[in-house]
């Protein structure tokens, strides 16, 4: 028996969202953990919100920039999409819609 591990950290700390591609085709809904990290800028005069967020590397399949992600009643628009380490698991930065 093996022990999804990785699918377990996700069902314990993610939350759900909801992928629609930039050209409206079928999409889906995935777990992905959030993050929303304040950081200095311009000399700690200003901060920055950059939004993104970490999945596993089996859901979203084929995400790209403009695409969008509904999560918690919010829309954020996909800036860009990295695979991390072993490639298992994906960040993608966002910025979020008004």
């Amino acid at each position: 028996m093996t022990i999804d591990r990785l699918g377990a950290h996700f069902r314990r700390w993610g939350t759900e969202a909801q992928w629609i591609p930039a050209d409206y085709t079928a999409g889906e809904t995935g777990s992905v953990i959030i993050d929303a990290p304040e950081q200095d800028v311009l000399g700690g005069t200003v901060k920055s919100t950059e939004y993104s967020v970490t999945y596993r590397a089996t859901h979203f399949v084929g995400m790209a920039r403009g695409d969008e992600l509904h999560i918690e009643g919010a829309c954020y628009l996909v800036r860009d999409v990295n695979a991390l380490d072993d490639g298992q698991i994906v960040r993608a930065t966002l910025s979020k819609q008004d």
